[in-house]
């Protein structure tokens, strides 16, 4: 009944599908409005995101790691509230702001294409830029983002 509780009185605003080794930010990072800011993802965060959120991993597929980054920008271009800051076809990376519909709040977000062992692995990291808590927002981003790269994939 009060599932939604811990999402309210926990504090996490930072979401990554790879605590381990998260995807930085670094064309966010160099934004003027990031300056004095923290992005650097805080280990502390990852215990209350595995029991938040435990569904939250990578996105794994053994197709052609190029045939994947092209659809992964295309899948990020078509969010309606994302505002592209970069797309290096070098890095394999794209970062983006999203702004909530309603109170306009922004959240950084990036996505990287990677190698690992054998597949192709794709983490994404979205995160509040105020609050304590995102209510689930960012988990929702990313879950929203992988299945629509599943189904672009196909």
């Amino acid at each position: 009944m009060l599932e939604w509780l811990p999402l309210i009185l926990s504090p996490l605003n930072d979401v990554t599908t790879s605590p381990k080794d998260p995807p930085a930010f670094v064309a966010i990072k160099a934004l003027p409005e990031s300056q004095g800011r923290n992005l650097e993802y805080e280990q502390k965060v990852a215990s209350i995101q595995a029991k938040l959120h435990p569904e939250i991993s990578p996105f794994l597929t053994s197709l052609d790691k190029d045939k994947v980054w092209n659809v992964v920008k295309r899948v990020a271009q078509t969010q309606s509230h994302w505002s592209i800051v970069e797309v290096s076809d070098k890095d394999f990376r794209v970062e983006a702001i999203a702004t909530t519909p309603l109170m306009k709040f922004k959240d950084d977000i990036v996505v990287v294409v990677r190698e690992n062992l054998g597949q192709i692995q794709v983490d994404m990291r979205s995160k509040s830029r105020v609050g304590k808590s995102d209510l689930g927002a960012n988990a929702y981003r990313i879950k929203v983002f992988f299945e629509q790269l599943s189904f672009a994939l196909k």
